[in-house]
């Protein structure tokens, strides 16, 4: 995973939004965007857009994807998850090995066969055997599948789907299965029209001993791998790199229930193909038959069963003013139609149902007092290319928190921390205590332990199946789904928020957020202790408010536009601020430097254009990684050190030396919302093998989650200058 993405913070998908709001010019100043002429549905879903109007011409999949082959025990989340268990149920932190009151990867790196009174052989190498790995120019896919290798299609097996020039995670499959010799499709593949799933079904041989024959010699413990019919994926998308980090989850992937051929492959998108298992396996199919049984109920429409709040009980939760249902006051609405609007026409052909398509529908057609903004890539320059979240009622996402989806597609749910084995039978089938019924002995009394359980369901901390953290926008779901969530996320630590004031920690080249990183103002700044710093979102002076005497800049400013004063005014450059005097520093707030959106509040805002309505955290677009304003954003140009980026050391890079937390949760699966408890699981850099693996120096934006820029913090530089609409 590229190390470029260490300083991104932890983000809930849904919180954090940006767009261009306006078009750079030669000299580096910005003139807001001509209206373009729309017609009238697209100027509809456009009102309910805060971003800027954004063109989606032709589009084709280009870059690399990772792909990776073979079945990974997770022996480190194996120990973590053992060890939390343990601490939860008497209090034995045993599992902490390192004695800082956390069980982690930290500790799993020190893990030895004595530390947990569990069976040491599991546990003997605590890693992942990353399998094959590889990557792939998607240009070199195109050209193999333009070739229509396996007969399945000339470019993607789904037009149905996919415009040309797009492809899906089974479109990366059949381009393996091509070009390497250690894989084959047995026999004939079922196509779509033929399955009872409305999906690719195959079965698939790999010669994963590599003694170039296909036979039963390639099975594992876990796998198998000749002539099987239970092979999948799991995946991990590009803006995932954005939640912390070389995260060894983020190598093992997100363990899936969608369907393969429906999954758009993206740039930097990482594919692993495998072994699922026949209960893997049952429970997918499970998913697909009540979809295909909820369409065929809605007379081929595709309808959300259920809109609601994610908890009726949790303090974040969001308040829905208008939920008058007599059964579950959480619910918002029951049984809600949705259309396609083809946004996204140059990704998927007409009639499509994308996520996108049910915020729309939700908002559009249901009334649903909510807003979406355009998402194209990050401060880590992960080109994500989604729609997100930007408000719901009242509730807006802001920095690090913010309105969010989850989305359950069907009836049929396992992944959960402590998942319930007594819901399912061996074989997946649902047991006779299951809420939907069936007839099948439960796992634990069928003979399964529940070791082998976790194995399956609780090795990704709880994200897999239908629990997965996704970009829900660019998710196929032509069949309807059962329940969608509406969240409001918070970090476990102040936001950046413009309207209130924020202590930072002044140190020699940056502000110390005080909030994100573990810094403290005794140590982190050298020998003496940091100098605490108070950041505010000023008032601009206008014409109508001046302050005292002081001038109001115009176009006859001879730096009309440029934001940053310091160019033009200051001890080795004529004329000198305020005769040289008297220098405009917020000494009251504990700055020493000339900070330009200061002037502004005695001299305007010197021309700087309006914002769109996203509110703080502005450089996770806008910075120097932002070269291209119709793709990624606007670069900050002349805005001091914030139009650069600075090379971070290894030993100043926080994600080297802290790492982000989650909720604990009890063996009931109960979340404690109000403290941290201490045995809950942490990220942490690692290798593909999930070994710890520290980064090395790499360039980075001056505002990131962990430091702010002197001159030009983010966001109340920003939104001091950049006035919002009115």
């Amino acid at each position: 995973m590229n190390n470029k993405f260490a300083l991104a913070s932890l983000l809930v998908l849904g919180l954090s939004a940006c767009g261009s709001d306006s078009s750079s010019t030669d000299d580096g100043t910005t003139t807001p965007p001509s209206p373009p002429d729309l017609s009238p549905e697209m100027a509809e879903i456009w009102k309910h857009i805060d971003s800027p109007y954004h063109e989606f011409k032709e589009t084709k999949l280009e870059g690399i994807v990772f792909g990776h082959i073979g079945y990974q025990q997770d022996h480190i989340m194996e120990y973590i998850n053992k060890g939390a268990q343990l601490a939860h149920k008497t209090g034995d932190m045993s599992a902490d090995l390192n004695g800082d009151g956390w069980i982690n990867r930290w500790d799993a790196a020190k893990k030895t066969e004595s530390a947990l009174k569990v069976d040491s052989s599991s546990n003997a190498e605590l890693k992942v055997d990353p399998g094959i790995s590889t990557q792939t120019l998607a240009s070199s896919i195109h050209q193999v599948l333009a070739t229509n290798p396996d007969g399945l299609g000339a470019g993607t097996a789904r037009p149905d789907i996919f415009v040309d020039g797009h492809l899906s995670a089974f479109d990366y499959l059949r381009y393996l299965v091509a070009t390497r010799s250690d894989l084959r499709f047995e026999g004939e593949v079922t196509r779509p029209e033929e399955s009872a799933f409305n999906t690719h079904e195959f079965k698939i041989s790999w010669d994963k001993n590599g003694d170039g024959l296909f036979n039963e010699d390639d099975n594992t413990q876990y796998e198998t791998n000749f002539n099987s019919d239970d092979w999948h994926y799991s995946y991990v998308p590009s803006f995932e790199h954005l939640v912390g980090t070389k995260s060894h989850n983020y190598v093992v992937g997100y363990t899936m229930y969608r369907r393969m051929d429906e999954h758009r492959l993206q740039d930097e998108m990482q594919a692993r193909f495998y072994s699922t298992g026949p209960v893997l396996k049952t429970r997918r199919e499970l998913t697909w038959q009540w979809e295909q049984d909820w369409l065929a109920k809605n007379d081929g429409k595709v309808v959300l069963k259920t809109l609601m709040r994610s908890s009726s009980d949790h303090p974040a939760s969001i308040g829905l003013p208008d939920s008058n249902d007599p059964v579950d006051p959480a619910v918002y609405g029951r049984n809600l139609e949705i259309r396609a609007f083809n946004l996204r026409s140059d990704v998927y052909q007409p009639g499509v149902i994308t996520g996108l398509d049910f915020y729309l529908s939700l908002m559009i057609d249901h009334e649903l007092d909510m807003k979406l903004a355009y998402w194209p890539s990050t401060a880590s320059n992960v080109k994500a290319d989604s729609f997100i979240i930007q408000r719901i009622f009242d509730y807006k996402s802001a920095g690090f928190s913010g309105a969010s989806t989850r989305y359950i597609v069907s009836e049929t749910v396992d992944f959960s921390d402590n998942p319930n084995c007594m819901l399912m039978g061996l074989n997946g089938m649902p047991s006779t205590l299951a809420p939907w019924g069936g007839t099948e002995v439960p796992w634990l009394h069928a003979g399964g332990s529940i070791d082998e359980c976790r194995r399956l369901f609780n090795s990704r901390q709880g994200n897999g199946g239908l629990n997965v953290n996704h970009d829900m926008s660019n998710a196929v779901i032509n069949f309807g789904m059962d329940r969608m969530f509406l969240n409001y996320s918070t970090l476990n630590t102040p936001d950046l928020i413009t309207d209130e004031n924020y202590l930072g920690y002044m140190g020699y080249k940056h502000i110390y957020r005080s909030d994100y990183g573990g810094y403290d103002i005794n140590t982190s700044c050298g020998n003496e202790p940091c100098t605490p710093v108070t950041l505010i979102e000023f008032d601009i002076a206008t014409e109508e408010k001046p302050i005292g005497n002081a001038p109001i800049l115009n176009e006859t400013h001879f730096g009309w536009k440029l934001p940053d004063c310091a160019l033009c005014h200051n001890e080795d450059k004529n004329p000198q601020g305020h005769g040289g005097q008297s220098w405009p520093v917020n000494a009251g707030a504990g700055f020493k430097e000339i900070q330009p959106y200061y002037c502004a509040t005695c001299h305007g805002s010197n021309g700087a254009p309006q914002r769109h309505g996203y509110d703080t955290y502005c450089t996770q677009c806008h910075n120097p990684n932002n070269t291209d304003p119709d793709k990624y954003g606007i670069n900050p140009k002349n805005h001091g050190e914030v139009s650069h980026l600075f090379l971070l050391e290894p030993e100043d890079n926080r994600v080297n030396q802290h790492t982000g937390t989650n909720f604990g949760t009890d063996d009931r699966g109960e979340v404690d919302y109000t403290q941290h408890i201490p045995h809950v699981t942490e990220k942490a850099p690692t290798n593909l093998s999930g070994e710890i693996e520290l980064y090395p120096a790499f360039w980075v934006p001056h505002n990131n989650g962990y430091t702010l820029s002197k001159s030009f913090p983010d966001p109340y530089s920003c939104t001091t200058c950049h006035q919002a609409p009115e």
